[in-house]
């Protein structure tokens, strides 16, 4: 068992002894011979944030017998700073900055400095037609990079150190039917992309994107 600022051997370190008594060992003080955890509910460490959203959108009247109306949000995370997370009088994780990185196995989860969308909607009688793009910033995966020569040339290159930033399109259309009936078409990743890859377990961060491809939804809404 390896405890904050030492080895397996700190484990059995009187400052320690906190922590290690939330773990019951087949034997010597090891991560192999773990065999019960106790757990407890704990204060978390302090979280410090800032930001900033920007909103706008723009009406168009009587465009081909019909409205358009565009417009976009943005969130930009100026700030994410979480404090040190103490347990039992050790500091278990450092103080960090989360905005714009994986935070991977952290208290943290992802966070790109940069998340919004963009609209254009089109509006006649009991239409309604929407297309939107949803854009999420790239960000930084902390842990130390993979170092893989490159096929073509040989050259020293890193990998997985920066998850892409993605751009998703989504379709909506809408009809007011009689009967105070609605019907919604909604077509998802438009263009079928694939997640941005991350050296994780399936390839890519579950928090961000997803691997299902374009998705086709319909849904009737009857009010009575």
């Amino acid at each position: 068992m390896t405890f904050p600022g030492g080895s397996t051997a700190n484990c059995g370190q009187a400052a320690f002894a906190g922590l290690q008594s939330r773990f019951t060992f087949q034997g010597a003080c090891s991560t192999a011979t773990i065999s019960r955890v106790r757990t407890q509910v704990v204060n978390g460490p302090k979280i410090k944030t800032s930001g900033i959203d920007f909103m706008g959108q723009y009406d168009f009247d009587d465009v081909l017998g019909g409205d358009i109306r565009i417009g976009g949000s943005a969130t930009y995370t100026i700030e994410y700073k979480i404090g040190d997370f103490v347990v039992e009088g050790v500091t278990v994780e450092r103080a960090f900055d989360a905005a714009g990185f994986l935070n991977y196995q952290l208290i943290a989860t992802s966070l790109p400095e940069w998340k919004g969308q963009v609209f254009a909607e089109y509006s006649r009688g009991p239409h309604n037609l929407r297309f939107t793009l949803n854009y999420i910033d790239s960000y930084k995966d902390q842990r130390t990079s993979i170092l893989a020569p490159n096929p073509v040339n040989g050259a020293v290159q890193t990998k997985g150190q920066t998850i892409k930033s993605t751009i998703l399109a989504e379709l909506d259309y809408r009809v007011q039917l009689p009967w105070d009936t609605t019907m919604t078409l909604s077509v998802d990743n438009l263009f079928d992309q694939d997640p941005a890859f991350a050296r994780l377990d399936l390839n890519y961060d579950p928090f961000t994107g997803s691997a299902i491809g374009r998705t086709y939804k319909v849904s009737v809404k009857k009010r009575f």
